[in-house]
């Protein structure tokens, strides 16, 4: 679970750069990721973003049960939450 947490903190961290928002909001698995390792999640985004980002971002779990969009990275991470790590 580190491993994807400080991959999807490098992922956030090129985000933050280019679009410079003030939370971004993970559904899915991400979110799963974000509530048990948001604080590495946000120490790796600290690191990655640029220094023009102002102000810290929020990391927020998602709240809807079925979001209308799913996303392929949702889709990659599939078999890490069912515990199929044979693919690791």
């Amino acid at each position: 679970m580190s491993e994807v947490a400080d991959w999807l903190g490098v992922i956030t961290g090129n985000v933050v750069t280019f679009l410079e928002p003030s939370a971004v909001v993970y559904v899915g698995h991400l979110a799963e990721v974000i509530r048990r390792c948001g604080p590495s999640v946000a120490r790796r985004v600290a690191r990655g973003a640029t220094a023009d980002t102002a102000a810290p971002v929020a990391l927020l779990p998602g709240v809807l049960d079925e979001p209308i969009l799913v996303g392929a990275a949702e889709l990659a991470f599939e078999d890490l939450f069912t515990g199929d790590l044979s693919l690791v």
